[in-house]
C-alpha cells in the first residue's frame, strides 16, 4: 500500500511555506494543520491508501525538516507533549480511537453547520452519533414515520444518561469547532450564496424593530488572496438618498473606509508575548531624520519583528513629514516595489506584515541594511527622494501666472530623479465629475477634467512621462461620461 506521505506529497508541500511563515503563531499553525487534514480526509478513498492513527502529528513531522533548527526543536517538543497526553487519555472502550482524533474526524465539513454555535449537546451528537442513533432505535420503530415525533424526547434522554466523560469532551469540542469555524475551503462557496440576503435581512430587522440606520463595511479574501469590500445600509423608507450617495463628503467617507479596512485585514498586529517583560523597543535617528539600524542580536523573534516595524515606521514618517503618520502595510505587501526604493529590502524579499517574518527573514532584512548603512545608502535618505507640495488656483489669470512659475521651478529640480509619482488632491462636481480648480471671490470654481489637468501638468510635460499620477478626488470623476473621456485624453496626451 503508498505511503501516505508520497500520496498526498503535493497538497503538503503547497502548505509548507506557509506553515513555517507561521512561527509564534500556534492558532494560525493550528489552522494550517486543520486545513491540510481535511483536505486529505476529503481527497482519500477507502482501502487506497493507510493514514496513520494521529494524522495532525504526522503533518506535523513532514512539516519539521523545512523549519529552521530554533523552530524545529520547538515544534519537537510540541509533538512530544501532544504524544505524551495522547498516551495518558482515556481510550474509548473498544475503538482504540483516542479523542483527538475522533474530534479530528467528526469534525464538520459543511459551512451551514457552523451557522449557530455548537453547544455541548449538539457537538455530541456528531462525536458519538452510533451511540444516539443505537439508543433511538432500542425504544422506537426508526422504520415507522408515525414515531419521529418521539426522537427528540429520546435524545434528550439519551443526552441525560450520557457519561460525564464524554459530555466533556464534547464541550471541549464544541468550544474549538466555534473557534475554528467552517473550514476555509467551504467559505467562498458559502457566501455567494447567503451573503448578500444574511446581510440585508439583518439591516432590514434592526430597522424595522428599532428603528436603527446601519452603514457596514464587510471584507473577505478571495481565492487569489485580495480584499473584496462591500458596504450595505439602511435604505431610507422615506426617498432620501443613502447615506453612502447622499453627499461627496459621505462619499470620500465610504473610500476612506475600505481602503482602512482592507489595511487593518491585511495587516496583522505584532502579538505580545505574554510570558516576557514588556519590551521597551526604541531606534535612533540620525541628523537627518532616517532610522540607524539598531542592534538585534540576542534578541528573541518578536523583538526584532518590533525593531522592524518600528525602521518602516520611522521612515515613514520621515517621508511624508507627518511623525503621527501609520504605514499602509496594505500597500506596501501589494505592491512594494511602487513605494519603496529598491535598495531600501533585498533582491528578492518577499514584503509581509513584520509579524509574519521569521528568524531567517530578519538575518536576510539586517544583512541588506546593515550593509547599506556601511556603504552611507541608508533606506530613505534625502539624495534618493524629495518630497514637494505645490498648491494650484486656475480661477484668475493672476493666480495661474504664480502656480505656471512655481511648478516650472519645482520641474527643474526633479530632473534628476528616475521616478516621479503626483498627488492630486481636490474636490469634484458632483452633477458633471469637473475638478475644483481654485477660487475665485471666496467661490469655488470648477473645471473641466482635459482642461484643468492640461494647466496642472503641462510644466511638467517632460517629467512625468511614463511615471504615476495618483488622484485623491471623488468618484463622480470617473461615473461621468465626459469627465472620464476628459480624463483619458488627458493622460494619453
Amino acid at each position: 500500500m503508498a505511503d501516505w506521505s508520497a500520496v498526498y506529497s503535493d497538497l503538503l508541500s503547497s502548505y509548507v511555506e506557509q506553515y513555517t511563515d507561521a512561527q509564534g503563531n500556534p492558532d494560525l499553525r493550528a489552522q494550517i494543520l486543520a486545513d491540510v487534514k481535511s483536505q486529505i480526509l476529503q481527497q482519500a478513498s477507502s482501502g487506497s491508501v493507510e493514514l496513520p492513527q494521529n494524522l495532525r502529528v504526522a503533518i506535523r513531522r513532514v512539516f519539521l525538516q523545512e523549519l529552521d533548527p530554533e523552530d524545529r526543536d520547538d515544534e519537537e517538543h510540541t509533538i512530544e507533549s501532544i504524544l505524551a497526553a495522547t498516551d495518558k487519555r482515556k481510550e474509548q472502550p473498544g475503538t482504540g480511537e483516542d479523542e483527538d482524533a475522533r474530534e479530528e474526524r467528526i469534525r464538520p465539513t459543511k459551512a451551514g453547520n457552523y451557522r449557530k454555535p455548537f453547544t455541548d449537546f449538539t457537538a455530541s451528537q456528531q462525536l458519538f452519533k452510533e451511540d444516539m442513533d443505537a439508543y433511538d432505535r432500542e425504544r422506537r420503530d426508526t422504520k415507522d414515520p408515525k414515531t419521529i415525533g418521539q426522537r427528540t424526547k429520546i435524545i434528550q434522554q439519551w443526552w441525560e444518561s450520557l457519561a460525564d466523560d464524554k459530555k466533556a469532551e464534547a464541550g471541549r469540542a464544541a468550544s474549538k469547532w466555534n473557534k475554528l469555524g467552517a473550514p476555509k475551503e467551504t467559505h467562498e462557496l458559502y457566501r455567494r450564496k447567503n451573503f448578500p440576503s444574511m446581510a440585508r435581512d439583518f439591516i432590514e430587522t434592526v430597522r424595522q424593530t428599532m428603528g436603527s440606520n446601519i452603514v457596514m463595511f464587510l471584507a473577505h479574501e478571495t481565492t487569489d488572496s485580495q480584499i473584496k469590500m462591500a458596504v450595505f445600509e439602511t435604505q431610507p423608507p422615506d426617498g432620501k438618498k443613502a447615506f453612502s450617495e447622499s453627499s461627496e463628503p459621505t462619499k470620500d467617507w465610504v473610500l476612506n473606509g475600505e481602503q482602512m479596512l482592507t489595511n487593518y485585514l491585511l495587516t496583522e498586529a505584532a502579538e505580545e508575548d505574554l510570558n516576557d517583560e514588556n519590551h521597551q523597543v526604541e531606534i535612533a535617528l540620525d541628523d537627518e531624520g532616517n532610522p540607524e539600524v539598531p542592534a538585534w542580536t540576542g534578541q528573541n523573534l518578536k523583538v526584532q519583528q518590533s525593531l522592524a516595524r518600528m525602521v518602516f515606521q520611522a521612515a515613514y514618517a520621515k517621508f511624508t513629514g507627518k511623525p503621527k503618520a501609520k504605514v499602509p502595510w496594505g500597500l506596501l505587501i501589494k505592491s512594494s516595489l511602487e513605494y519603496l526604493s529598491s535598495n531600501s529590502i533585498p533582491e528578492g524579499f518577499m514584503m509581509k506584515d513584520p509579524s509574519k517574518w521569521t528568524k531567517a527573514n530578519m538575518q536576510m532584512l539586517w544583512n541588506h541594511w546593515n550593509s547599506q548603512e556601511e556603504e552611507d545608502k541608508g533606506y530613505f535618505t534625502q539624495d534618493t527622494y524629495h518630497f514637494s507640495q505645490l498648491p494650484f488656483n486656475f480661477a484668475t489669470e493672476e493666480s495661474r501666472a504664480a502656480y505656471d512659475t512655481a511648478a516650472s521651478k519645482l520641474a527643474s529640480g526633479l530632473t534628476t530623479f528616475a521616478k516621479v509619482v503626483i498627488f492630486l488632491t481636490t474636490h469634484t462636481d458632483e452633477d458633471r465629475g469637473d475638478l475644483f480648480s481654485g477660487m475665485e471671490n471666496k467661490v469655488p470654481v470648477a473645471t473641466e477634467v482635459f482642461e484643468f489637468l492640461q494647466g496642472l501638468l503641462l510644466p511638467f510635460s517632460n517629467i512625468v512621462k511614463c511615471g504615476d499620477l495618483i488622484f485623491f478626488v471623488c468618484g463622480s470623476t470617473l461615473r461621468k461620461e465626459e469627465s472620464f473621456q476628459g480624463l483619458k485624453e488627458a493622460v494619453q496626451q
